[in-house]
């Protein structure tokens, strides 16, 4: 899945702020909790209580989680599924979770919250008690509700029926490698029907005692036909590894050209580094006319993701005709080295190819971690829940590490590691057959031998973070004394440049503040931070303002609104020509 990249933040805020300085002070080790969505459902007058939606199980003391294990089904698997969310129910989520099998469930299961996992799951086939649901070939149905995808997953959640106050959340994907992108769905509903990641039919029960529960028509919604009906007007374009889906009326001929030559190029840079795939492999890429019609589809915010073992793509056309080959490195991993179960190992091969992370070289991530203290263990990296729960600017630049550590151990490390089914540093060190310490160890001297290239970086990181600091406390001269010890590591920064010139506004040193802010615009800027240069202009006015040069201010300001407009200059240039800015207005 495509990395959430955070976005620029205005020139008044230190670009370089962003990411690497955080990783210059320790961070809490907790996951973000998503916001609720909205429950559905109407009010009515009955006694009975209503059923909870399915996010309320998030906040029960402890649940009893059971697996199937009857004959046919790979018992092993779906235990180590059920294990993993339990651990991620704990260590994540705060609620206390056991595993037990179906085949071992009895009395003392019967009086706790549940969780059942999978289709065939035996605690919904005891005698006497009616199933609300019957699994076919051709799709299944649910409390009368027939739905013809046998792909789709169901989840429900209900009070339990052996005992009317504790709770049943019902599940029945067991797919450990979709599991890392959604261990437990999130919904506010009572229950839901999901195609991959996507919702296509959701609702909500009645108010009922007893055992089945009950759907309520006044509170439901079906977007299954409206979407079958979408899938049927694509068109299909073959190239030489895709099938490219697409509506005719959302994408113009150019543009698919440009998306078949991009692609086709990240394959060819996906199978550069770790091999081509068995002939007649080919890859079904879905194509979005942007993120809000791809989200409305898949369910997946994010404007790329994949899911490999059905090797299919997800694109808006937008990011479709860049030839990165991020999404194309996970499709040819699990085909030429097989499933992956592990957030780090899964994106962090990708990153490992693509040798940066949201612009920054991971190397450089690396020197701000030993310099901070901050490198996440092996330990901490290889198991799921602990990992899940960095940031983000802390988790994927060190998972690409980790991967760029293991193919350096050659190239029989990297299959096993990769495709490793337990979790932790033991796991890893048994399958490479060395001890957790000396991996450890050599993880960490891999990524200081790198890190010695980036001593001039890491200094100059350090200056902005003590400006950053000092901003904080209202110390202007504190802000000007750092910025200024960071220019003679990086003389031509511009966004350093910027913030010394802000800083010297504050503290009287005009001067000082027009000659630097005069040295950027004689810079050769790239064009990522081209809005420096318009804002450049934009802070010369203020300066000139603030000295009642209320002349050069107006041409200044004037200079903006002929520049493209960037980050909404050209409105806070208008405000500006209409009124002078005064030093109150600074921040």
């Amino acid at each position: 899945m495509t990395l959430r990249h955070p976005s620029r933040p205005t020139p008044r805020t230190p670009v370089s702020f962003l990411l690497l300085l955080a990783l210059l002070a320790p961070r809490a080790l907790r996951a973000q909790e998503p916001e609720p969505p909205p429950v559905m459902g109407v009010e009515d007058e009955e006694p009975v209580p209503a059923v909870p939606d399915a996010t309320r199980m998030f906040s029960l003391d402890r649940v009893v989680i059971v697996y199937p294990a009857s004959p046919g089904e790979d018992a092993a698997r779906n235990r180590d599924s059920a294990e993993r969310r339990a651990r991620y129910l704990e260590k994540v989520r705060g609620v206390s979770a056991r595993v037990v099998a179906d085949d071992r469930f009895g009395e003392a299961e019967k009086q706790e919250n549940l969780v059942l996992l999978g289709w065939n799951n035996r605690v919904l086939q005891a005698p006497g008690l009616a199933r609300p649901f019957t699994r076919r070939t051709s799709g299944f149905t649910f409390l009368d509700l027939d739905h013809p995808d046998p792909r789709s997953d169901l989840l429900f959640y209900s009070y339990s029926p052996f005992r009317g106050d504790k709770f049943l959340y019902v599940w029945s994907r067991i797919d450990p490698e979709m599991d890392r992108f959604q261990k437990f769905p999130w919904v506010g509903s009572n229950w839901a029907i999901y195609d991959g990641f996507l919702v296509v039919r959701q609702g909500m029960f009645r108010r009922k005692a007893g055992w089945l529960p009950e759907r309520n028509p006044d509170a439901e919604s079906d977007k299954f036909e409206l979407l079958s009906e979408i899938e049927t007007q694509r068109s299909i374009h073959r190239s030489e590894h895709y099938d490219i889906y697409f509506l005719p009326e959302e994408i113009s001929e150019e543009d698919l050209r440009a998306v078949v030559q991009a692609r086709e190029a990240a394959l060819a840079k996906a199978s550069a580094a770790l091999g081509t795939p068995k002939d007649g492999f080919r890859i079904r890429l879905f194509l979005y006319r942007n993120e809000a019609e791809k989200e409305e589809r898949t369910g997946i915010k994010d404007p790329a993701n994949s899911i490999p073992q059905r090797r299919e793509l997800y694109m808006v056309v937008r990011l479709a005709k860049n030839s990165a080959a991020h999404e194309e490195v996970h499709l040819i991993a699990r085909e030429n080295l097989g499933p992956c179960f592990l957030t780090s190992l899964y994106e962090g091969l990708a990153l490992s190819e693509d040798r940066t992370y949201a612009g920054i070289d991971l190397e450089l991530y690396g020197a701000a971690f030993l310099e901070a203290g901050t490198l996440p263990s092996l330990d901490l990296l290889l198991q799921e829940h602990t990992a899940l729960s960095l940031p983000e600017n802390t988790l994927f630049p060190a998972s690409g590490l980790l991967c760029g550590w293991i193919r350096s151990q050659g190239p029989e490390a990297l299959k096993p590691a990769y495709t490793v089914t337990g979790e932790g540093v033991g796991a890893l060190a048994k399958l490479l057959r060395k001890k957790p310490d000396a991996l450890e160890s050599s993880f960490r001297n891999w990524i200081g031998t790198r890190a010695k290239t980036h001593a001039a970086e890491v200094a100059f990181l350090k200056e902005q973070r003590q400006a950053q600091a000092q901003h904080l406390a209202g110390d202007y001269n504190g802000v000007a004394s750092a910025l200024e010890r960071a220019l003679k590591i990086k003389p031509d920064d511009a966004q350093t440049l910027f913030n010394l010139a802000s800083a010297q506004m504050r503290t009287g040193e005009y001067d000082k503040a027009e000659k630097n802010l005069t040295r950027i615009l004689g810079l050769s800027l790239p064009k990522k931070e081209s809005y420096l240069g318009i804002f450049t202009h934009f802070q010369l006015g203020r300066l000139y303002d603030i000295q009642g040069r209320r002349e050069d201010a107006i041409a200044e300001y004037k200079k903006v609104l002929e520049l493209p407009d960037e980050k909404d200059a050209h409105r806070a240039a208008r405000e500006a020509l209409e009124k002078p800015v005064t030093v109150d207005q600074l921040d």
